[in-house]
């Protein structure tokens, strides 16, 4: 009796197995292919298997098509966007070309935004069979369903593992489930008993004390963010393996090996930055360069926790107790697993301190007003920095209504972060987005990748105003964005570094303003721009003047 399971094969399959049947047919008398039927055979065979296996794909896909399509009737939701794309490879590969090609222009303000503006604020690229591969979106109902609402329907992309995987492979950023409670868990052990201010003032000085003037009052021109970065790797590496570092010093004998953590961290940022925007296609953006710096940050990184193991193993607890990774070793002496979550948490607090500090500072140029305003609040608050009035504190900095408008436009516009992308590990439906007008809630098939593009989000007229792409602080006072307004991330996974970054933000940006009392261009420097579509880093080399304030 026929299997009625089976369904018939097509005829160009038939065909290939008569002509491998022929072929075993046109033997010898001694049972030996002759050598003309031995390449037919062999030819015949390999057909037939790619011929079978794509038969195999095509019915399996037509079994999820037919199953995403009662899906999505049951939860009264659409299948698709209102203008779904078609997916080729071609096309595909051409989109991660152009954007290898043109990683020194403003990505996200050009040819993502367009293609917001062509598809709608949720699109969706489809396969043949109707299925979305990929959603994009920047509607905050989408963006918080994603991270917070309906976290548990979303894992980690399975690109993210190629992409960031040589630096760390079993951190709190690429596990799920247990393992990544067990790591969530490890970085509140590793921050527990932290003081987040402890280092920053020590660190503040000698930046303060790297700074020349030109004989007017002004400092030399600064390269920005190579100095936030110095600092707060500084900072960093001191709070994350309880060494000091001092690479704002910038002499001393041990001064080469010290810059072998910044020269391995800038590479493997670099090559992180583009690499998260490939996924998949990582590959494209790969080098000797980077692996070194991965092998080499993971070599220093483990040979710190190897120390702070022996020292506990030995009873020593005094000895490593007080910086996160001797906190860390105390709940667990694997090596690896302490290493990547020590650098997880050290890689997101570093970017986004040095980052955001640079764009504050280089939007506060611009504008002189609020630059005076906010040191005003400052001086008002802490006093001078030659006649202090209070202690800075963590509370007192979060009380500065105008500091803390101005660093969270700051975020707004440049979140370190401008793209975060989760992968539905079960059917699943947004909030928005299906639809011939794109308000009906949208099906999605697990195993569907969503990407949520913050930076675009951060800039929606809809939820900001005309003057979005404008630096306003001002837009802040009694504002509360609610969803539209995410530069951690949001849910479980929220950055593991937030408090960690944002203290030094308050704490450096309120110092500089004590001593300083006026920021300034160079003559003839260029204007600063945002590039890429990766991590939002400014330029290297891009400088500023400060003013010497008086007193």
């Amino acid at each position: 009796m026929e299997n009625s399971a089976l369904p018939p094969l097509p005829p160009i399959a038939r065909g290939f197995l008569y002509s491998a049947w022929s072929g075993l047919h046109s033997v010898q008398a001694d049972w030996l292919p002759s050598r003309t039927a031995i390449p037919l055979i062999l030819l015949s065979l390999l057909a037939c298997t790619l011929i079978l296996q794509a038969y195999t794909h095509h019915r399996h896909n037509l079994a999820l098509a037919s199953h995403f399509q009662a899906f999505a009737a049951s939860t009264n939701s659409s299948p698709t966007t209102p203008a779904p794309i078609p997916y080729t490879l071609l096309t595909s590969a051409r989109n991660k070309l152009a954007l290898l090609r043109n990683l020194k222009r403003n990505l996200l303000s050009t040819n993502l935004a367009q293609k917001f503006h062509s598809h709608g604020p949720t699109h969706a690229i489809y396969n043949p069979y109707g299925l979305p591969k990929v959603v994009h979106t920047i509607d905050p109902r989408n963006v918080h369903a994603v991270l917070s609402a309906q976290s548990q329907d979303y894992g980690v992309p399975a690109a993210r593992l190629a992409a960031i995987g040589p630096i760390g492979s079993r951190g709190v950023v690429m596990t799920e489930g247990a393992v990544w409670h067990a790591n969530r868990k490890a970085i509140n052990a590793g921050f527990r008993g932290a003081r987040f201010t402890d280092g920053i003032e020590e660190n503040t000085r000698t930046l303060f004390s790297t700074l020349t003037e030109d004989g007017e009052g002004w400092t030399a021109p600064v390269p920005l963010f190579d100095a936030f970065a110095f600092m707060s790797l500084d900072r960093s590496i001191r709070h994350m393996f309880g060494v000091r570092a001092d690479l704002q010093a910038k002499e001393g004998a041990a001064m080469r090996e010290r810059l072998r953590w910044k020269e391995a961290f800038d590479v493997v940022a670099r090559y992180v930055s583009v690499r998260s925007v490939l996924g998949r296609k990582s590959w494209m953006y790969d080098g000797v360069p980077f692996r070194r710096a991965c092998a080499l940050l993971r070599r220093l990184c483990e040979g710190t926790i190897r120390a702070a193991v022996r020292e506990s193993k030995a009873g020593n607890a005094d000895a490593v107790t007080g910086c996160f990774v001797g906190n860390l070793v105390q709940e667990t002496a694997d090596v690896r697993r302490v290493c990547d979550v020590t650098l997880d948490v050290f890689i997101a607090g570093h970017n986004m301190t040095s980052g955001v500090l640079s764009w504050l500072f280089f939007e506060l140029e611009k504008r002189p007003d609020v630059y005076e305003a906010v040191r005003r609040e400052v001086l008002d608050t802490f006093g001078t920095a030659s006649q202090p009035r209070a202690e800075m504190t963590w509370d007192r900095l979060q009380q500065c209504q105008l500091l803390s408008n101005c660093i969270n436009e700051t975020m707004r516009l440049y979140p370190t972060l401008p793209n975060i992308g989760r992968q539905t590990i079960r059917d699943t439906v947004l909030p928005t987005g299906g639809g011939e007008d794109g308000q009906q809630p949208l099906a999605l098939p697990k195993g569907t990748v969503v990407m949520c593009c913050l930076y675009l989000m951060h800039r929606r007229p809809e939820e900001w105003g005309a003057d979005t792409e404008e630096f306003r602080p001002e837009r802040w006072v009694g504002l509360k964005p609610s969803h539209s307004f995410s530069p951690f991330g949001g849910g479980p996974r929220i950055c593991p570094g937030k408090l960690f970054g944002l203290v030094e933000l308050f704490h450096v940006t309120a110092r500089i303003m004590q001593r300083f009392q006026a920021i300034r261009k160079p003559e003839g420097e260029a204007p600063v721009r945002v590039t890429g579509a990766g991590v939002l880093l400014p330029p290297d080399g891009a400088r500023l003047q400060l003013q010497v304030a008086e007193g």
